[in-house]
């Protein structure tokens, strides 16, 4: 006898029209299509479900980060970073760019040394950890593969591995389970490279742009056990997990100089909120605090202290940044502001310029 098919009975909260098993891709032809319609009664702002499913908590503001100040400076160098990521990590032997720090953007960040490559093979991922001006420095590429973003699209959750024992760190905590597993790939080589560099007795900085920045958050609270983790700078982060992760690394990261940059209608830090924003028991958040460019110019920022700021990106209906494509006044599309941050195109090596035009 042949297996029967399996039939998915919908939640009587559920949507109108969308069968329960639906794949990702007609979850977002679904909303889009809607949105686009003019139906936004259906939700508000294109957010949130209809009917009465109630809301999921939103994390409360966290407070400036320990105390520290946004260094734009600083976070100017990041980007160059993420750039410098993308250079072929093997070209060369011991004569990579990347590995002796001679490449266009590594001549943006003077300091860097002793780069160690951690890369992990079955997952197409790559890390490097180096010292930097009497410290630590490790980083964490972006998509580059189709295999990458295959690992974005996993975004049901896991369980955090602080969410158990007596008293857990990070309690019921559900993290997004593609970047879980990255993480999981890449933890052992990154902490190898740590001992080889005796990082132990230094401060450590951790950075990382779009995927990179997702996987540096698991990473720096994983080593705050082991390291003095002094600073977690992200560009255009992508969303880690749930409500209890934002909280829970609110108070982990208090004494950590944390700041999520964000650009403009960059769609990466709101995707996986535009997948499942709003079903019952599945919404990602956001972590802060949240530094907003409207603009590719220097000095044209907001700080917000949460991640589900309307001041800050969240301004933007999340929904109908699936179909932003290109601004008349702008110039501008959604990838094309996920690879401009801060007047630097973090995507692409040897990039002179930032992928938006200038307002």
């Amino acid at each position: 006898m042949g297996q029967a098919s399996q039939v998915h009975t919908p939640h009587p909260d559920w949507y109108p029209g969308l069968d329960c098993g639906a794949s990702l891709v007609e979850f977002q032809r679904y909303f889009y299509e809607r949105c686009f319609a003019g139906e936004q009664n259906k939700c508000t702002n294109c957010e949130e479900p209809c009917g009465d499913v109630p809301p999921a908590p939103v994390p409360a503001p966290p407070p400036a980060a320990g105390g520290h100040h946004y260094d734009e400076s600083y976070a100017v160098k990041t980007a160059w970073i993420s750039q410098a990521l993308d250079e072929p990590p093997h070209c060369c032997g011991e004569k990579a760019a990347l590995r002796s720090w001679t490449c266009p953007a590594c001549a943006r960040v003077p300091g860097v040394s002793n780069v160690q490559i951690v890369e992990d093979i079955p997952t197409q991922t790559l890390a490097f950890v180096a010292q930097y001006r009497g410290e630590c420095l490790v980083a964490f590429r972006g998509s580059k593969t189709p295999l990458n973003d295959e690992y974005n699209r996993h975004i049901s959750f896991k369980w955090h591995p602080d969410s158990y024992g007596s008293n857990p760190s990070c309690y019921y905590c559900r993290i997004h389970s593609g970047y879980f597993d990255i993480w999981s790939a890449l933890s052992p080589g990154v902490k190898s490279a740590l001992q080889r560099l005796n990082c132990g007795d230094k401060r450590i900085q951790v950075t990382g742009h779009s995927l990179g920045g997702a996987i540096a958050a698991l990473m720096a609270w994983e080593l705050m056990d082991e390291y003095d983790v002094k600073s977690l700078y992200t560009l255009g982060e992508a969303p880690t997990g749930d409500v209890r992760w934002v909280e829970a690394r609110r108070t982990r990261f208090a004494n950590v100089a944390y700041f999520r940059i964000t650009h403009y209608k960059d769609s990466v830090p709101l995707l996986h909120r535009i997948v499942l924003g709003g079903i019952p028991g599945a919404r990602y958040h956001q972590a802060g605090p949240e530094v907003y460019y409207r603009s590719t110019r220097l000095g044209e920022y907001t700080v917000c202290p949460g991640g589900d700021d309307r001041e800050c990106q969240h301004q933007w209906c999340t929904w109908l940044i699936l179909g932003y494509t290109c601004n008349g006044d702008l110039g501008r599309h959604g990838s094309c502001d996920h690879c401009s941050y801060l007047g630097v195109d973090p995507c692409a090596r040897g990039a002179a310029q930032f992928a938006c035009p200038a307002p």
